[in-house]
């Protein structure tokens, strides 16, 4: 049974919809606005920065909307980890071992999925062919950014976690956010499923969700010729601009309200790799779903493989 929420939608249709109000306001301001400025690639750099006052104006009240699911994530978190009794609950440490399974998982997918890529180079789109061969020429760069979670002691809580989370397991009444759907990715076993990771796969897999759903929005821009070919490439700045931005505000408002949660590392470093891990882990699994059910889209994926 689950409770009925008046009044809402999900929180990927609020966003697209955010996103063509946003590409209408740049596209309208574009002359005025001052020079795109993008946060830097490091999330872990970003969280002692102030969002510049061009993000407020631009993007406007959805990063009010960022913060408060941040805000609501890391409660999720806490409530998930606040039962040391229960065993099925309770947070147990880091190890090696488990370091080492995410590298080994992720590893796997990875050769899985480019091998898979480099089958359909001669089906894909000729403006798609070579981001897919710049993203498999990377492989070997990928895996070892990859590594960079065997060489460091993870200083870290696991716990349960939603394992499946993104704009679309979050329903938006008008002014909060309500998180449903616990079941975890059903593609899994529910012996996976059920395993305890680092609550940062779910920030991660939110963080990549912002991106998914501008690149999105961006190509129906196109599609529905409201954006001009012409002007693509600036807005492809923008749409940067917004998914930079937006997940800055939701991870320093996450990491602000569970600051003091035995889940999170002890230092950047370590956040900053786990978080890497996970979005390539969730990008590349992006990479697989599109290759195999919706190729018209596979762009997103690989443009998003080679900004990582």
């Amino acid at each position: 049974m689950q409770k009925y929420i008046a009044d809402n939608r999900n929180a990927w249709h609020y966003t697209l919809d955010n996103l063509r109000d946003y590409f209408e306001n740049i596209a309208v301001k574009r002359e005025e606005l001052s020079e795109v400025i993008l946060p830097p690639s490091s999330l872990t750099e970003s969280m002692g920065m102030e969002l510049p006052d061009l993000a407020y104006e631009a993007i406007g009240f959805y990063i009010n909307s960022a913060e408060i699911l941040g805000k609501q994530t890391a409660e999720l978190h806490l409530t998930l980890s606040s039962d040391s009794e229960n065993s099925a609950f309770a947070p147990e440490p880091f190890s090696s071992f488990y370091q080492r399974s995410i590298y080994q998982y992720t590893r796997n997918l990875v050769g899985q999925v480019l091998l898979s890529l480099r089958k359909k180079l001669g089906r894909l789109k000729p403006e798609v062919e070579p981001l897919a061969h710049a993203v498999l020429n990377y492989q070997e760069m990928l895996l070892t950014r990859l590594g960079s979670i065997l060489n460091l002691k993870i200083t870290a809580q696991r716990t349960r976690c939603h394992g499946d989370y993104h704009l679309a397991q979050v329903l938006y009444t008008g002014k909060d956010f309500i998180i449903i759907d616990f079941e975890g990715e059903p593609s899994r076993p529910l012996s996976e499923r059920r395993m305890k990771r680092s609550p940062l796969r779910d920030v991660a897999s939110m963080l990549q969700s912002f991106h998914h759903a501008a690149a999105h929005a961006l190509r129906r821009e196109v599609q529905t010729g409201r954006l001009l070919i012409e002007n693509l490439s600036q807005m492809e700045q923008w749409t940067q601009f917004w998914s930079g931005w937006v997940s800055v505000a939701f991870l320093k408002t996450y990491l602000e309200t569970a600051k003091d949660a035995r889940f999170l590392p002890k230092t950047e470093q370590e956040l900053q790799v786990l978080l890497d891990a996970y979005i390539i882990e969730k990008v590349v699994y992006e990479l697989g779903y599109e290759l195999k059910n919706c190729p018209e889209v596979v762009k997103i994926p690989l443009q998003r493989l080679l900004q990582l």
